[in-house]
């Protein structure tokens, strides 16, 4: 829980404390990202409280809100059982697929499938634009291509 309000007290409150103050203009474009990002991010740190089986796949539907909200599409499909990820994978993993939904102009896919050691998640998405995606890490590798206006992107957890 203490995580949680630091990664809040980093995010969040900077952009509120901005739109509260009149620094940040609410009709720029590029503070509406900031904002669907962090929506993205506070739905996402709600549903890490829900351990539940399928905990990855119930973060990335709360994550997929925001971009549903926008008129985006988004199916999310697995293949078959998928293995448990630990919080902090899920969170690297989810913070990809947040940047990805964020710049998706209409259209978004995300299937999971298990792996040897892990789980792979391929999101493909009509992004437009090149999309920087964050740091990986915890175990999780992500690669990406872009062909004109569409995206794929693939992160790869490794159990071990």
């Amino acid at each position: 829980r203490h995580a949680r309000w630091l990664a809040l007290q980093e995010s969040a409150v900077p952009l509120v404390a901005e739109l509260a103050a009149g620094t940040a203009d609410p009709g720029d474009a590029q503070v509406r990202i900031r904002c669907a990002v962090q929506a993205a991010r506070l739905r996402r740190l709600l549903a890490e409280g829900d351990e539940v089986p399928g905990s990855l796949v119930h973060e990335l539907h709360a994550s997929a809100d925001v971009a549903e909200r926008r008129g985006v599409a988004v199916e999310i499909e697995t293949a078959g059982p998928l293995p448990q990820v630990p919080g902090p994978a899920r969170r690297v993993i989810t913070d990809a697929a947040i940047a990805i939904l964020t710049a998706a102009r209409s259209q978004a896919r995300i299937t999971l499938a298990a792996v040897a050691n892990g789980i792979a998640v391929s999101f493909v998405a009509d992004t437009g634009a090149v999309v920087r995606l964050p740091a990986v890490g915890e175990g999780v590798v992500i690669e990406q291509q872009q062909d004109g206006g569409m995206l794929w992107a693939e992160a790869r957890w490794d159990s071990r």
